[in-house]
Parts: structure tokens; C-alpha cells; sequence
């Protein structure tokens, strides 16, 4: 989840439903004296101390490949030789993060107000964009996950208005 989700409440409202999570620290006093005291670590942490009802999480930090030192909460059962993995699987959201801010791209503008053409060109911009993360998918195997081979939504939208024809014009009804 996003770091705007870390609050007693959220916390408290995810643990009652059981469901397991993930999500960036903010870095308060307290966090920051516990990043202090080392890398690499899982601590027992209550947050909301100054609450009649403070929640507990494991608090994992960890230094990532630049040397920055990330830290997360998380209900997991995370071992201390486990962080980077769990690290990792936060960054895999990111898809999700860059597929909001690419949908727009694949969208068509019409400005009908029949339902048919308008449910229509919705559903044809969703598969353009699955053919673009497919297109993308088949590039990161051919080349490797650290490729730096990609296309941009702009470059794959440009390339299929080339490809695909052009749609007549409706007929004029003149009597």
C-alpha cells in the first residue's frame, strides 16, 4: 500500500480483517532513531504511542542497492535475511502506479453519446494497453529484467495510429 495508508487506523482496520500487508515507514523521530541503530533488521514496533490504542507491526529496514535505507511496515513474518525479498515485492507495484498514470494515453476521444461506440473505443484502448505491457513483457525476456529496452505508451500509441487504418467517415444523411 502507499504511505498515505500508514495511520493507527488503516493499520488497525487491516490487521482486524487478517489480511497481510505492506507498506513504506514514515519517517518519524522514532523510526529514524531506529534506522540509527542499524540496517538490515526487523523490530517489534508500536506506533501510536501517545494513543489510548497504539497498533504493532514489524518495522523492517533495510539499504537498497543505492545505499538508501528504506523502511516498511508490514504484518508479515519476515526474517531479517527475508527484507530484501520483501523490499523487492513492494517494487513490483510500481506497474500498477505506471499503468494510472499511462491509461490515458490509450484512450480514444469521441464525443458521441451513444453508449455502443463509447463502451466500444473504452474497450479497445484497454487491449492496446495490454498489448503494450505484453509488448514490453516479451522485450524484459528477450533482453533481461535489467534492459533498459522498452517502448513508452506515447511510442507504441504512435506506431499503431500508423498501423491501424483509418475509419471512414459516417455517411451524411442530405433529403
Amino acid at each position: 500500500m502507499d504511505r498515505e495508508f500508514f495511520t493507527v487506523d488503516c493499520i488497525k482496520a487491516i490487521k482486524k480483517r487478517k489480511v497481510k500487508f505492506l507498506m513504506p515507514v514514515t519517517k518519524n523521530d522514532r523510526v529514524k532513531k531506529e534506522m540509527e541503530e542499524g540496517h538490515r533488521r526487523v523490530v517489534d514496533f508500536e506506533y501510536g504511542v501517545h494513543r489510548e490504542d497504539p497498533v504493532n507491526f514489524n518495522l523492517g529496514i533495510v539499504e537498497n542497492d543505492k545505499e538508501e535505507v528504506k523502511t516498511f511496515a508490514t504484518n508479515h513474518d519476515v526474517e531479517k535475511d527475508e527484507l530484501e525479498k520483501l523490499f523487492d515485492m513492494y517494487s513490483l507495484r510500481w506497474g500498477v502506479e505506471t499503468s494510472y498514470r499511462v491509461k490515458h494515453q490509450f484512450r480514444a476521444k469521441t464525443r458521441t453519446k451513444y453508449y455502443e461506440p463509447r463502451i466500444f473505443l473504452f474497450l479497445f484502448s484497454v487491449c492496446l494497453y495490454n498489448l503494450w505491457v505484453l509488448v514490453n513483457f516479451q522485450v524484459m525476456k528477450k533482453f533481461g529484467e535489467d534492459s533498459k529496452i522498452y517502448m513508452t505508451a506515447k511510442t507504441f500509441t504512435d506506431k499503431m495510429v500508423k498501423v491501424l487504418p483509418l475509419p471512414e467517415p459516417p455517411p451524411t444523411n442530405r433529403n
